[in-house]
């Protein structure tokens, strides 16, 4: 699929409970912030996304735009490099990042 609206078109229902609580936990485990998930993953602000995993609307109440967050939420889940990606961000934010090392930046 070349764009969110032909990924959200071919998405059957999306349980935005279950969900949000499964973002929130490895979010949580790995020591990673909701406003940097936020910003790296959503493209959404720190108070967007505290709103959208606190108070999940359920999937048949959202506008496609609404469903958009949810979709990347899922997708985000189901990448394995998940975590390596996000936390590489963090150190690029940070200025930690070694760029003439670092697999992310070479490949």
């Amino acid at each position: 699929p070349s764009s969110m609206l032909e990924v959200i078109a071919m998405t059957s229902e999306i349980d935005t409970l279950d969900l949000t609580s499964r973002v929130k936990d490895v979010l949580q485990f790995h020591n990673l912030g909701q406003k940097l998930f936020g910003e790296a993953v959503l493209g959404l602000s720190q108070g967007s996304v505290s709103e959208l995993l606190s108070k999940p609307k359920p999937w048949h109440m959202l506008s496609i735009k609404g469903r958009e967050p949810f979709i990347k939420m899922h997708l985000w889940l189901s990448d394995p490099q998940n975590i390596d990606r996000l936390k590489h961000y963090q150190s690029q934010i940070k200025g930690r990042c070694d760029s003439s090392q670092c697999k992310w930046c070479l490949s």
